[in-house]
């Protein structure tokens, strides 16, 4: 029973046409779809893959039928020039990471599935080809071959490649311009690949659940198989010259095959041809060009398109049906509000404003699918020489997260309706939808966190009276053991509270760059080796100088942080055992370093004896990995070879109750050598103010505040906070920075920022006891 006094016509029975249907009856639209063809369900086509447009099949009520017809995308391998890059257990991280699976299905199994579902099945008419459509004061009119017309208040045009919704469109548009982009469009756009395709079954052996991609020069293959058997298989062929949009070729037989005559020795996978696939191709075969192109204008007065009417582009990363699904679903969602606002008819300015919020809120998302597909074709089919040239090294090297992050920002921005409820699933990466703000590419604000970063040691050295840094440890220890260097120590006056300051700041520093080794991003993001080494940044503060090597770490973090992987959910989690071991490989260290400043201290001097503390901060990042190597974990890490381990949130509890102890101390540390001594009179307000003019306090204060302000942003730009939220973060540490310092405020924001992102994983197996 139809809720609105408002009627849809839908031209186009495929798979995106009987989505609508779904859509339209749970929304109780009435609607009519007219198929052109007789058969609603035909055994024509080939896979289709379906990834990010499962949420829409969930909320439809279909997803368990799906998955009982489809089969699951387990392990994908990417060949080229004898080098293979292998992703295993994708299906697995697929439903980990989204709370869905990646699926290869047939055509005529999603036609079904879609079909069984509807409660109403006399709305969908076969034989029904539209050949006019006429827009009345009221609606329009949809005409069909047969003599029919069918009335509705708008067409949605989900009838592929060759939309005669669109050509009406068209027509319309012509005789209000002759220079309508509508009109125009159809000298945009080139076709520069065609894609032959086919279901095979043969005698040689093929993986099930495989997904084979096999590059070759001036083209690509490929080939997925299930347990029966069954392999859908394409090729991807670069044309000899472009051709423009209109003059699409439609290939013949012959044409078919002469490309086997010219391929058909070509390896798809080890041990089989494309001849070997062809022979066996007993279901279907096909060759068609394909187009690459997002259209302006998706509508015209009261006809819109979705799907390949829309936008058309390459095959290799299937996401042409679930472009269209979203579309559908954005759609709906657009006019859903109206239809409850106005209760029924909905005026025609409303129904255009509809359409473009339709194609407001989805020609990004699409565009970006559209380029990333064709870039990828281009890689495939080795066009771009400088992935020729770096994938050895890439296959060799890139890890398991980053090769599955590579579908993050399509499934990232995937749409929903609105309407519908939406089952639960577990999944620890969040849709853009269930953030609280819109995502923000973060490139510009990392170049400018480093230099910042930058410009603090230049200003530093430029502005700051002295650089009284506390003596170095391996430096004096070299001079008494060799005689050679210098064993200077700092002048006296401010020099002591300076130097134990100072040491209070760098171990914070310590604490953070020794527990972020034990990240999960950066044991598998592309930098994340480079994050590791954190018993080498604590020599390099201690010879170096912490003024130089602290804004370098973070400026490196910075870079990092440009790498998806460590923005995203997956990345956060921190080993439970490197925690649990940074614990007490912090007081040990301290306690080394109590033990030589009260044996030192009857013999030196105050200032010199003083500088001993600076042996904690050197100390701390060795001894955790010493009593670290002595767990499991190691061999745990080295033996998930799916990299399932630490997929959850088990880890925050002891991480929140770290930052907290951390930050307490900070925060006594600057009450103890600034707040205080200022507050009893123990010393002037210059002293204080000297103290922060030692070049390495002054950077180490900076650096330690910027950490926390690129931290806020940082969380602002993914999305996990308001822009309000942030701000007032923001003002927060500001206000507190005098009371508590700088060390105390960064280690603050870090535990607001991973209590924060987690709030978001909505992953809670038996095992995570984060509360999150």
């Amino acid at each position: 029973m139809s809720k609105y006094d408002f009627k849809v016509v839908v031209v186009g029975g495929g798979p995106t046409g009987l989505a609508l249907a779904n859509m339209l009856e749970q929304l109780k639209i009435d609607f009519v779809v007219l198929e052109a063809h007789s058969n609603i369900t035909p055994r024509l086509g080939t896979g289709l893959f379906l990834s990010n447009s499962l949420r829409v099949l969930d909320q439809l009520g279909c997803l368990d039928a799906f998955y009982a017809r489809a089969d699951k995308v387990d392990d994908i391998t990417v060949r080229l020039n004898g080098a293979t890059m292998f992703s295993p257990a994708t299906a697995e991280h697929f439903i980990q990471r989204y709370g869905y699976e990646i699926c290869c299905s047939h055509r005529q199994d999603l036609l079904n599935v879609l079909l069984e579902n509807l409660k109403d099945k006399s709305k969908i008419l076969v034989n029904k080809r539209v050949h006019e459509i006429v827009e009345t004061d009221s609606g329009v009119e949809v005409l069909t071959k047969d003599g029919e017309v069918y009335f509705g208040d708008i067409v949605i045009g989900a009838d592929g490649v060759h939309s005669i919704v669109r050509k009406e469109m068209r027509r319309m548009a012509a005789k209000v311009s002759p220079n309508h982009p509508l009109v125009t469009e159809e000298e945009e756009g080139t076709i520069e690949y065609a894609n032959m395709f086919g279901i095979a079954y043969i005698d040689k052996p093929f993986p099930p659940y495989l997904l084979a991609m096999e590059a070759n020069q001036g083209r690509s293959y490929l080939s997925h198989g299930n347990a029966e058997g069954r392999i859908f298989w394409g090729l991807t062929e670069k044309l000899p010259v472009p051709i423009k949009g209109k003059n699409a070729p439609r290939y013949t037989q012959a044409d078919i095959e002469a490309l086997i005559e010219k391929r058909g020795e070509d390896e798809v996978f080890p041990g089989t041809t494309l001849r070997d696939l062809y022979k066996g191709s007993s279901e279907a075969n096909g060759m068609q060009p394909l187009q690459n192109l997002v259209f302006d204008s998706w509508h015209f007065g009261r006809m819109v398109t979705v799907g390949d009417s829309a936008h058309k582009m390459v095959t290799l990363t299937g996401q042409g049906c679930n472009m269209a699904f979203q579309d559908a679903a954005a759609l709906m969602n657009s006019l859903t509000r109206r239809l409850d606002k106005y209760g029924g008819k909905i005026p025609k300015e409303e129904i255009e404003a509809a359409f473009c919020e339709t194609e407001a809120a989805r020609q990004e998302h699409v565009e970006h699918s559209r380029q990333t597909s064709f870039d990828m074709q281009e890689s495939q089919a080795m066009q771009n020489k400088m992935f020729v040239k770096l994938f050895p090294l890439v296959a060799k090297n890139m890890s398991l997260d980053a090769k599955h992050d590579v579908a993050r920002s399509v499934m990232f921005n995937t749409a929903k309706l609105e309407k519908l409820p939406l089952p639960y699933r577990p999944h620890f990466i969040p849709f853009q939808d269930e953030l609280p703000a819109k995502n923000i590419a973060n490139g510009l604000w990392n170049a400018g966190a480093v230099a910042a970063y930058a410009g603090l040691w230049v200003g530093a050295k430029a502005l700051c009276m002295s650089n009284d840094a506390p003596t170095s440890f391996l430096k004096t220890i070299f001079h008494h053991l060799t005689g050679l260097g210098q064993n200077a120590v700092p002048a006296s006056g401010t020099a002591t509270p300076a130097a134990l300051y100072t040491t209070s700041l760098l171990s914070t520093m310590t604490v953070y760059w020794t527990l972020e080794r034990y990240r999960r991003c950066n044991r598998q993001a592309m930098l994340g080796p480079l994050m590791k080494h954190t018993g080498f940044y604590s020599m390099a503060a201690d010879v170096v100088g912490a003024s130089a090597v602290v804004p370098a770490y973070l400026s490196l973090s910075a870079i990092k942080s440009a790498d998806t992987v460590a923005t995203v959910m997956v990345g956060r989690p921190v080993r439970l055992a490197a925690i649990k071991s940074l614990v007490p490989a912090t007081i040990v260290s301290f306690a080394i370093a109590a033990v030589a400043f009260s044996v030192a201290a009857p013999s030196k001097g105050g200032v010199e004896a003083a500088s001993l503390w600076r042996l904690a901060p050197l100390l701390i990042a060795p001894v955790t990995q010493i009593i670290y190597s002595q767990t499991k974990d190691e061999k745990l890490l080295k033996n998930d070879k799916k990299g399932f381990l630490d997929i959850d949130n088990s880890d925050l509890p002891a991480l929140k109750s770290l930052y907290g102890a951390v930050t307490v101390a900070a925060a006594a540390a600057h009450l103890g050598f600034v707040v205080m001594p200022w507050l009893n009179g123990s010393s002037l307000p210059t002293m204080q103010l000297d103290m922060l003019r030692n070049r390495e306090t002054f950077v180490l204060a900076g650096s330690l505040l910027g950490g926390a302000i690129t931290s806020i942003v940082g969380t602002r730009l993914q999305g996990y906070v308001t822009t309000l939220g942030a701000v007032r973060a923001g003002l927060l540490s500001l206000l507190a920075l005098p009371v508590v310092g700088p060390a105390a405020v960064f280690t603050a924001v870090l535990y607001w920022k991973e209590v924060t992102t987690a709030k978001f994983c909505f992953w809670k197996p038996e095992k995570d006891n984060s509360k999150a």
